[in-house]
């Protein structure tokens, strides 16, 4: 009687990456869709909270805050945010006091994107600021990529007439004295003579 022969074939089994995904972030988007083209999500920050290495997010034209990211991608499968042209990070992450705050992520690549700060350091700080623990826990951030970004930083806005006396009339006006024109040779010889006399009093009197 033959023997039955029993054969077995076994498959090594090889280590496959995760695919990696594409995700989209709009104004118009939500936090709850599938961060698809056609259901984007709502925020940076939420996207940040979602990636895993390999991925990339699309941000499309809008007003965003900013994100803090602490997840880190590999040599050969890096997280990338890149913005389509018009998408703006006009407001400080939730974290730090940075558009965008890259925390101990390394092979993270920023692409693309406007960011306006205040220029007020008590409400904004840096445009894009990656940073390791390095000098704590002896690992730095690598890798990382900042490309094609711009930074705008909005000028300290003056009210020139708050700033001006309520009393001051207008400089160079063209009239006589008294309403605001430059004052005369006369004036300033007399205004000149007087400042010795001014001089040896404040001297005499101990001030």
């Amino acid at each position: 009687m033959a023997k039955a022969q029993i054969g077995c074939l076994i498959e090594a089994l090889e280590p496959r990456a995760l695919l990696a995904a594409t995700y989209y972030v709009a104004t118009t988007g939500n936090n709850a869709s599938a961060g698809s083209s056609g259901a984007p999500w709502r925020t940076l920050q939420y996207a940040a909270d979602h990636v895993a290495a390999g991925d990339t997010v699309i941000v499309q034209p809008g007003n965003y805050v900013g994100f803090n990211l602490e997840t880190s991608g590999t040599p050969s499968a890096r997280i990338t945010f890149k913005a389509q042209k018009g998408a703006v990070i006009n407001a400080v992450n939730g974290v730090t006091k940075d558009g965008i705050n890259l925390e101990n992520a390394s092979y993270v690549t920023i692409d693309g994107f406007t960011l306006s700060g205040t220029n007020d350091p008590a409400t904004s700080r840096a445009g894009i600021r990656a940073v390791g623990d390095g000098f704590d826990t002896g690992v730095f951030s690598k890798g990382v990529i900042i490309q094609n970004n711009t930074v705008i930083r909005a000028r300290p806005r003056v009210n020139r007439a708050v700033n001006r006396p309520a009393t001051a009339a207008p400089v160079c006006s063209g009239a006589g004295p008294g309403s605001g024109s430059m004052p005369s040779r006369a004036a300033h010889r007399r205004a000149s003579a007087s400042r010795p006399a001014a001089r040896r009093w404040a001297r005499d009197s101990g001030r």
